[in-house]
């Protein structure tokens, strides 16, 4: 953890925590308190969510130090949402995005990174409302006393969950830069959100098409890039269909090249 930002961290959860609480009608989200006092806040599973909600949710699961909006896209000369997101804190943004399975549940956040100061905030994905005896089971995953948690929930295929998704692309570039020795320092991210309904099947595949045919990524780092880092760097097959990298001399080097005709037949009715 970064000793600056890990108070800001947890106070920053709280507060887009709180903000989904306040703003639900605007966001279409549901808050309600468990009888162990857990706030449980439904982003997208019996709420139907929205954009918006999206956002709140992907910038509270990184901890706040996500900047996003949506924004629209042609591809294939068709117009199609777009998360355009950046971040001055690569690491730590990868840090707070770590998922780990409770109680076969799809935990991560703040608090399972290990900010939880003043409360724990968490986001869930689930298929059903969340069961008072599984929030409790990530009340004790995390050492918190449950009236003292806030978890965030999201299915699979919702609004939310894909714009949360779409952001899944600034983890994997910082990953895999990191696991080739260099530390990026800003990261820029466009990513198409996949699309929703019964129509497009698997929800996932979907989301992992989106990132693969479609996004494209900026990462400046301090330190000089080799060619033989750019041959590793992977492109397509589970990550961004491009990567950009500016180094130390300033120049920017392209790896990867989108498919957007691919991408819209994948989703063509």
């Amino acid at each position: 953890m970064s000793d600056d930002l890990s108070p800001t961290i947890g106070r920053t959860a709280l507060e887009l925590a709180d903000e989904a609480i306040d703003f639900a009608d605007e966001l279409r989200t549901q808050a309600e308190r468990l009888e162990t006092g857990t706030t449980i806040i439904d982003a997208g599973v019996a709420a139907p969510g929205s954009f918006d909600a999206g956002l709140l949710l992907a910038t509270l699961r990184r901890g706040g130090l996500l900047a996003a909006e949506i924004g629209v896209g042609e591809f294939g000369g068709h117009t199609w949402p777009v998360l355009e997101a950046t971040t001055s804190h690569p690491t730590l943004v990868a840090e707070n995005a770590t998922t780990q399975s409770i109680d076969e549940l799809i935990v991560s956040g703040p608090a399972l990174a290990g900010y939880v100061d003043p409360f724990a905030v968490a986001v869930v994905v689930v298929d059903a409302p969340i069961e008072t005896e599984q929030a409790t089971t990530i009340a004790d995953t995390l050492d918190v006393d449950p009236d003292e948690l806030y978890l965030v929930t999201i299915s699979p295929g919702s609004i939310a969950w894909g714009v949360d998704a779409a952001a899944d692309a600034l983890e994997s570039s910082i990953t895999t830069l990191m696991t080739l020795g260099h530390s990026p320092e800003e990261l820029l991210v466009e990513v198409p959100i996949p699309p929703t309904g019964q129509g497009v099947g698997d929800p996932k595949q979907a989301a992992e098409m989106c990132c693969t045919l479609g996004a494209r990524v900026f990462v400046s780092v301090s330190e000089e890039i080799d060619q033989g880092t750019l041959t590793k760097l992977p492109v397509g097959e589970s990550s961004p269909a491009t990567v950009t990298i500016s180094d130390e001399r300033g120049l920017g080097t392209t790896v990867g090249e989108r498919d957007t005709e691919r991408l819209v037949e994948l989703f063509s009715r």
